[in-house]
């Protein structure tokens, strides 16, 4: 029997665990948080690990300096007015095909605009780079 090339045989993820694991809003920004800040919270301006959160507009705020944070500030998602839940979808579409995707089959499958798409593709193929 032929060696199998370990690269393509990794273990993938499928449609069904990709939404079981960040099918909403709550869970993708859960996921983000914990990417962002793996040992808790800590202030970017002073360190601080102690906050409160906003639930109103979904905000950290350090006890120590007062500075506000969201979990998508100084990421490529920041300003960002699309929900999470469509950004995760896009590069789950973008990292899954062996030769891409392309901006208009993006498009058709999260339903956004052209225009965003290609804006979205271009960063999330820029942070892989």
């Amino acid at each position: 029997m032929a060696k199998r090339n370990l690269v393509q045989f990794q273990k993938g993820m499928s449609i069904t665990m990709f939404l079981e694991d960040f099918g909403t809003e709550e869970k993708c920004a859960e996921a983000l948080a914990k990417l962002r800040w793996p040992s808790g919270f800590n202030c970017p301006s002073c360190g601080c690990a102690k906050h409160c959160r906003l639930e109103h507009r979904d905000l950290r705020q350090c006890a120590g300096c007062g500075r506000q944070t969201s979990v998508t500030a100084e990421t490529l998602l920041e300003h960002t007015k699309l929900p999470l839940s469509t950004w995760f979808q896009a590069i789950f579409l973008i990292t899954q095909g062996k030769k891409g995707i392309s901006a208009m089959d993006l498009m058709r499958k999260i339903g956004v605009s052209y225009n965003a798409v290609w804006r979205m593709k271009h960063k999330i193929m820029q942070a892989m780079m």
